[in-house]
């Protein structure tokens, strides 16, 4: 502290110190006249501002740039309003532009749902549901597409619902028999591939006969997850049978257990990992 800092004594000295030797007269005209030319100078800016101002504020008001301003710094913190603004600026569609995205859009739902029914697992799984909502099980304007108050929509579906699981239970049945046909080893290629195409013929047909019930497809979402869970733990398997085949076992789990999983996998999906990509 005594290195760092002076003390009051030594302060006020140095003041002294500095102000020795200097003329008080030669300073005192000095600043008088810095007074004088700071006032003159400060007269003139006052005057140029005044007249700027005055001027600015003219063509401003003139040309209502001062509504666009303030209309445009308003929009920008508004963000809705911005929002608005943005949409506003996006051209409309036209009648024909319109239908043929309403087309588009349906007929990418209609594949979309072709593609996840498209597999005995799901079928298996929308049979259960159309069986129960005809044994009361479920409410049926919240397992399928209906309005609540149209009675007669009701009545057809319940009319339709029972032939057509009828028909969808008779497809799978056919199916399992023609799976187990396309992935016996022992057999010809032709043998296999023939059965292969019956199968897939088959789901298209049940495909459409759910179709026809119009599944809500929250109903079918949770089959879909459940089926790509099982997917996945497929691809696993099928690298960890690999591994096995040359190290015996993996994670504790030997070659057989492995391969017994996989076909239990496959035989509740009728799929294979190839034909679930």
């Amino acid at each position: 502290m005594k290195k760092g800092f002076r003390d009051h004594v030594g302060l006020e000295d140095g003041f002294d110190n500095d102000f020795d030797g200097v003329d008080t007269r030669m300073l005192e005209g000095r600043s008088a006249r810095f007074t004088e030319e700071s006032d003159d100078a400060s007269e003139e800016l006052d005057e140029l501002d005044a007249e700027d101002g005055d001027e600015l504020d003219g063509e401003l008001i003139e040309e209502g740039d001062l509504t666009e301003l303030k209309d445009e710094v308003e929009s920008t913190d508004d963000p809705v309003r911005m929002y608005l603004m943005q949409m506003g600026q996006i051209p409309l569609l036209t009648r024909q532009q319109e239908i043929a995205s309403a087309q588009k859009i349906e007929r990418t739902r209609s594949k979309y749902r072709h593609w996840v029914l498209a597999t005995d697992f799901i079928l298996q799984g929308a049979c259960k549901l159309l069986e129960q909502v005809r044994d009361s099980k479920l409410r049926l304007d919240r397992t399928i597409e209906v309005s609540v108050t149209n009675a007669a929509e009701k009545k057809a579906i319940m009319k339709r619902i029972v032939p057509n699981i009828n028909t969808l239970r008779h497809l799978l049945i056919l199916n399992h028999h023609d799976y187990f046909v396309a992935i016996n080893g022992k057999l010809d290629l032709p043998t296999r591939r023939a059965a292969w195409k019956r199968l897939t013929r088959r789901r298209n047909r049940a495909v459409r006969l759910v179709e026809e019930m119009n599944l809500r497809t929250n109903r079918l979402e949770p089959l879909f997850e459940k089926l790509e869970s099982i997917d996945t733990r497929m691809r696993t398997l099928r690298s960890q049978i690999e591994v096995a085949r040359e190290s015996g076992y993996v994670d504790g789990h030997s070659l057989e257990q492995l391969l017994e999983e996989l076909r239990y996998l496959m035989r509740i999906t009728y799929e294979s990992p190839k034909t679930l990509r």
